[in-house]
């Protein structure tokens, strides 16, 4: 093992005899705005110092690379293990150098100003064979290289960026996305800076002044060692100036690195492949997904901090064996495409959506509905551990899951605001459950363990915290929408005795939460001839109000109870049908619909 730590600018490490090489274990280029803003605040700084001959010299941390020499040639290979953003950061700004020195050519060839032609060709064949390519030899054979290459996703793109050759016009990746941003970005700054010159040799000294920031100023500490396991150790603890890896750009490298071996080389490819499907959303939605995706199959959440070993210990045991046999790789393989599918179910959970692709026609629209409410509307994510595991299941008994969930976390956490910890260790538990045996999980379990922790939100909280339920016209009143709209879909079955499992006794009838409105019966702004002192302090009480469907005519805001009447009578809400059979709505009428919406509350949201 041999290990080289550098002082060195960042121009003497392009001008050294290497090639960098990101491998396919590394993640994507991922500086974002934030990133490349701090990078051009620091160019600009030491730009400015100088102007004013003070030097002001920036350190960007730290890169580790793995250096192989190439037979037949005098250069080596350097295989970047971290650094890959500082790198790229600097090859575009380059690009971007040149190809304003570029445009600057054109200008003095427009007005045949050949003493700065000559300096702009100079300028540009220069800068080229110092950041973007190396001529070389190999076995007595000329070679022209380009100084980075990027991995296989971005590689083509990135160079056709830096080449100036025009890429995919849309790119879909991220990292992309990123990419491109940072080349106009940079690009925009750059001429900000230049477009301070009043003449063409103002600007190509402009230019010079920047390189010279570059070659001077601006430093890394270059390692370099012939050692991968050494290197995939620094790897995990140098992260100095560029973004933070995350635990999925982590699990990407470590089990890349561990199949890193020719016989391996095809198995190697496939997961490479599979990760890049793994890894396309933003980091935080990876990183939540690797959370509920733990704690789904281990029955417990993460540590903070611990997310990467943890979760490399718990999927991807074979890391702590010396060598990777046949068997080990690929069941390395096979986890890493069992984490894919369990990502594509994580999605369309995260959003809502049904995660089953084949119909099922014991599968209303109006089942499919609730997976919504819950995930959008209720905003109750600590239930996709077990929704993870309970997408195992045929859809009867996931739809089952999910308004048992549904409507126990609305009593539990939304009205009685109860610590949620319980709950979600509830979660955790039937999870493992469900994987563990999905033919032979009994969702009654499920309800006994509800039902166990049902005390700590007893009908006289949930009865206390109903009754304070108001409506705000400064919020989203989301709560109160779901529960009325709720009360309506289970309405049916309340006035049938309500016996047994809450049933919703006509599913063809789907509300769009986000087109139903709250409305209020006696007024929210009564003009004063008809207001009623009574009611005006109860007007924003659960007791006084309704809702209607995307179909239904709006109430006047201001109309009186009469006026109101025959539209409601029209509504396609049974629960306006019956206030509009009311023969007039004072306090009385307020109160003891209250009480009756509380009635049914309690007999809905109890498991």
């Amino acid at each position: 093992m041999a290990i080289e730590p550098r002082y060195i600018s960042i121009t003497r490490l392009f001008q050294s005899p290497y090639t960098f090489r990101v491998p396919k274990y590394q993640r994507n280029y991922s500086w974002s705005e934030e990133q490349i803003d701090d990078f051009l605040d620091d160019l600009q700084k030491c730009y400015v110092a100088a102007r004013t001959n003070i030097r002001r010299h920036h350190f960007f941390g730290g890169v580790v690379s793995i250096a192989k020499t190439v037979t037949g040639s005098s250069r080596s290979e350097c295989e970047i293990v971290d650094g890959q953003q500082r790198l790229a950061t600097f090859a575009i700004l380059m690009s971007r150098v040149i190809t304003i020195c570029e445009g600057l050519l054109r200008e003095a060839e427009a007005i045949n100003d050949q003493t700065n032609m000559d300096l702009a060709t100079h300028r540009i064949n220069r800068l080229k064979n110092i950041f973007l390519k190396l001529d070389d030899e190999v076995n007595m054979q000329p070679v022209s290289l380009d100084k980075l290459e990027l991995s296989a996703p971005d590689n083509q793109f990135f160079k056709d960026l830096i080449h100036n050759i025009a890429p995919i016009p849309n790119p879909s990746r991220e990292s992309q996305l990123r990419l491109k941003d940072a080349f106009s970005t940079i690009e925009t700054k750059l001429r900000e800076i230049v477009g301070t010159g009043a003449t063409i040799r103002d600007k190509l000294e402009i230019l010079k002044q920047i390189e010279d920031v570059i070659t001077e100023d601006f430093t890394i500490i270059y390692i370099s060692t012939d050692t991968k396991s050494e290197a995939y150790r620094l790897f995990q603890v140098l992260n100095n100036r560029g973004m933070s890896l995350t635990e999925g750009d982590l699990l990407r490298a470590r089990t890349l690195e561990l199949l890193d071996s020719p016989p391996y080389a095809t198995l190697q490819s496939s997961a490479e492949e599979t990760w890049n499907k793994i890894l396309c959303d933003p980091p935080q939605a990876t990183e939540a997904f690797f959370r509920s995706y733990y704690a789904s199959v281990r029955g417990k959440r993460p540590s903070e901090s611990g997310l990467f070993d943890e979760f490399l210990d718990a999927m991807f045991s074979e890391h702590r064996n010396q060598t990777i046999s046949p068997a080990d790789a690929a069941n390395i393989v096979q986890t890493i495409k069992h984490i894919e599918e369990e990502v594509i179910t994580y999605r369309d959970l995260i959003e809502g959506e049904w995660p089953y692709l084949a119909p099922d026609l014991q599968i209303s629209v109006w089942d499919k509905d609730r997976l919504s409410l819950l995930i959008r509307e209720l905003k109750h994510t600590n239930c996709l551990p077990l929704l993870l595991a309970a997408a195992k299941l045929p859809q009867d008994g996931f739809s089952q899951i999910v308004q048992l969930v549904e409507r126990f976390v609305f009593r539990y956490k939304i009205i009685c605001n109860v610590h949620v910890t319980p709950l979600t260790n509830l979660y955790h538990k039937h999870a493992v459950l469900i994987r563990q045996n999905p033919q032979g999980y009994s969702i009654n379990s499920l309800i006994t363990d509800f039902q166990g922790l049902q005390p700590k939100a007893p009908d006289e909280l949930f009865e206390t915290q109903f009754n304070q339920l108001s409506y705000s016209r400064s919020r989203g009143n989301k709560e109160i929408k779901y529960l009325l709209t709720t009360i309506e879909h289970y309405l049916r079955w309340f006035e049938d005795g309500a016996t047994g499992t809450p049933l919703c006794l006509n599913k063809s009838i789907v509300f769009d939460f986000g087109h139903t409105t709250i409305e209020h019966v006696y007024p929210q702004n009564a003009p004063a001839a008809n207001r009623n002192a009574a009611i005006e302090r109860l007007k924003q009480t659960i007791g006084n109000l309704t809702f209607l469907g995307k179909d239904d005519n709006e109430l006047a805001d201001a109309a009186d109870f009469n006026t109101k009447k025959p539209v409601l009578a029209a509504s396609s809400v049974l629960m306006n049908k019956k206030i509009a059979s009311t023969a007039n709505w004072t306090q009385r009428e307020v109160q003891d619909r209250q009480t009756l919406l509380l009635d049914i509350a309690k007999k809905i949201f109890k498991i």
